[in-house]
C-alpha cells in the first residue's frame, strides 16, 4: 500500500512540470488561432463552425489533462471521499483554471450558435435568431482573452521554477507577441524579474541541448555570453553543441 502510494504521489510529481508546460502551449494556441481566423474575415458571424469545433476541442482537452495533476477546485456533492494525490492548486492556478472552464464554455455555446445560425436561421426566422447571440458570445470570447493577460501572467510567475515551461516560451517568442502582445524577452523577465534571469537561460539551454534541440540551446546561450561574455557556464554549453551548429 506504500509503494502504491509512493507511485501515485511521485508520478504526479513527474508529471507535473510536463502537463504545465501543455496547457500554456495550448491556451496559446487556441488564442492565436481564435484571433487569427477573426482577423481574417470581414464580419464576425462569419467565423468559421469548424473553426469553433476546432478550438472547442482543444479548450476541453485543455480541461481535461489540468485533472491529471490538480484536484477539484469547486466542491460537489457527487465528488468521493479517497485518497487524491493531486495537487491543490494555489491561489494563481485556480485563476487560470477558472479562465480555461470560462473560455472553453463559451465557445462551446459560441459553436452552438454558429450551427444555428448558418442551418436552421434563414429558413425558420418564426422560431430562431441566433445572430445577435452568437455576436454577443463572440464580442465575450474577445473580451476574455483580452482580460487574461493577469491571469496567464500570474500562473507563469507560480510555474517559474518549470523549466521546459520555461524553454517553451523561450522559443515561442513570436507567437507571444500575437497572442498576448509582449515579446518574448519582455515576458520571461515580467514571470522571473531580474534576479538570476540569465541563470534560468542557462538551465534552458541545457534543456534543449539534453533534448537536442540544437539551434535553439545556442540561441539562449549566445544570448547569455553577450550578457556575460566570461561566463563559463555558457561556455561549457556552448562546447557540447555539435560543430555544424558552432560554425553557423
Amino acid at each position: 500500500m506504500h509503494n502504491k502510494l509512493h507511485f501515485s504521489t511521485d508520478y504526479i510529481q513527474r508529471t507535473r512540470d510536463w502537463t504545465v508546460r501543455n496547457m500554456v502551449a495550448t491556451y496559446i494556441n487556441v488564442c492565436e488561432e481564435f484571433k487569427q481566423a477573426y482577423q481574417s474575415i470581414d464580419k464576425p458571424e462569419d467565423l468559421p463552425h469548424k473553426t469553433l469545433s476546432t478550438l472547442a476541442d482543444m479548450l476541453f482537452d485543455l480541461k481535461e489533462h489540468s485533472k491529471l495533476i490538480y484536484k477539484p477546485f469547486v466542491k460537489s456533492s457527487s465528488m468521493r471521499k479517497a485518497i487524491d494525490h493531486r495537487f491543490k492548486p494555489d491561489t494563481a492556478e485556480v485563476d487560470f483554471l477558472i479562465l480555461i472552464g470560462l473560455l472553453y464554455h463559451k465557445m462551446v455555446v459560441t459553436r452552438e450558435l454558429k450551427y444555428l445560425y448558418d442551418h436552421y436561421d434563414a429558413v425558420a426566422q418564426n422560431f430562431t435568431d441566433s445572430k445577435d447571440d452568437l455576436l454577443v458570445n463572440i464580442h465575450n470570447i474577445l473580451t476574455l482573452l483580452k482580460k487574461s493577460l493577469p491571469a496567464l501572467l500570474s500562473f507563469l510567475r507560480f510555474n517559474s521554477g518549470n523549466i521546459t515551461l520555461l524553454a517553451f516560451l523561450i522559443s515561442v517568442s513570436t507567437k507571444m507577441k500575437k497572442c498576448i502582445g509582449i515579446r518574448g524577452p519582455e515576458l520571461i523577465r515580467s514571470i522571473l524579474g531580474d534576479e538570476n534571469i540569465e541563470e534560468k537561460y542557462l538551465l534552458a539551454g541545457e534543456y534543449f541541448l539534453e533534448s537536442g534541440w540544437f539551434d535553439e540551446s545556442e540561441k539562449v546561450i549566445k544570448r547569455v555570453l553577450r550578457k556575460d561574455p566570461g561566463n563559463e557556464h555558457a561556455q561549457n554549453i556552448l562546447e557540447k553543441l555539435p560543430s555544424p551548429v558552432q560554425s553557423q
